[in-house]
């Protein structure tokens, strides 16, 4: 394994790798500690079977090494770090449940059968740290108050499975949601019966979506190979189409630190990293360490430039992409 290097502002570059025997789906740095990360598994693809949660730590030797293991009964397909409490992470499975686990007192501390089908998404928001979003294949969009433990409203004006719904990164009342429907969706919490916005933005499903922290742009990723960036103040054309997948783009994400950076896993296996303010060339770097789709990207928050990735073939890597990449 890779050591410890110095990157960007003297701030140590990880180059880590951690192998699970489970296919994994999702993985999140923890947004108070910028060496442990959530990665959210499952037995078979996903299709049937049981899934586990590993809470993992970037060590200085430079592995990564799980803290704790939680087993569940179904697949684990995303997961979510508190933004208050550094301790809990929200998880969403493959029998329509989802889960607020406290990894201090290694268990599940709330538990709630919030959707009839998988729930493919979950996200607390930024704003208020006891709600939490979940969306997933039976079309509806769930609101939940964990400090109550239970459902405070549904969205379900989309056409069939909804693949993601995020919270926008100032706006406390706003999220946005995508589907197989390939309309883009925005929505105001108080208003659940119908949302503010519904932009056809793509032909084809759109599997993920992302806001820009700094810059009012929303991203969209579709099987259709494209992201497409929309200015939020003017949704009629998308403002920048991006093209170099070779397959659906699964995940799409803008980073914390520029403006113009964006991340996207595909299930061509690779990651692409896009810089926004080149016109003519945005295709910066393709990460092709992985050996099966790519489902899970993020961002670390406190290391600019640095990315966690995680794919079917069952493994999370951690790498900075503007350095060499681990070897696997």
């Amino acid at each position: 394994m890779d050591s410890i290097k110095q990157g960007p502002f003297n701030t140590p570059v990880y180059k880590a790798a951690f192998k699970s025997d489970f296919c994994a789906f999702a993985a999140k740095f923890n947004p108070f500690h910028r060496d442990l990360l959530a990665l959210g598994t499952a037995e078979n693809f996903g299709f049937v079977g049981k899934g586990k949660l590993f809470v993992l730590k970037l060590e200085n030797d430079g592995s990564m090494k799980p803290m704790d293991v939680f087993d569940e009964p179904e697949a684990v397909f995303d997961c979510s770090w508190n933004e208050e409490k550094d301790n809990l992470v929200a998880i969403s499975s493959g029998n329509g449940i989802i889960k607020l686990i406290d990894t201090i007192q290694k268990k599940a501390i709330h538990t709630l059968k919030n959707h009839e089908k998988e729930v493919y998404s979950i996200e607390f928001s930024h704003k208020n740290p006891q709600l939490c979003l979940s969306a997933g294949f039976d079309g509806i969009i769930n609101l939940t108050d964990f400090v109550k433990g239970s459902k405070v409203n549904h969205f379900s004006k989309h056409q069939g499975c909804v693949y993601q719904a995020t919270w926008h990164p100032s706006n406390e009342k706003l999220f946005a949601s995508c589907s197989m429907d390939g309309v883009l969706k925005l929505w105001d919490i108080t208003s659940p019966v119908a949302s503010i916005v519904a932009l056809p933005a793509h032909q084809e499903e759109i599997l993920s979506c992302d806001f820009n922290k700094y810059i009012g742009h929303i991203a969209t990723a579709s099987i259709d190979k494209k992201i497409k960036i929309w200015d939020l103040r003017k949704l009629d054309v998308p403002v920048r189409e991006l093209i170099g997948h070779r397959h659906p783009v699964r995940k799409v994400k803008f980073s914390p630190h520029q403006d113009s950076i964006i991340g996207s896993a595909s299930y061509d296996m690779n990651v692409n990293i896009w810089d926004l303010k080149d016109t003519t060339n945005p295709l910066k770097f393709v990460h092709q360490q992985h050996t099966e789709f790519v489902i899970g990207l993020d961002f670390n928050n406190y290391v600019e430039r640095q990315i966690v990735s995680c794919s079917w073939d069952g493994r999370a890597l951690v790498w900075n992409w503007d350095q060499d990449q681990p070897k696997i």
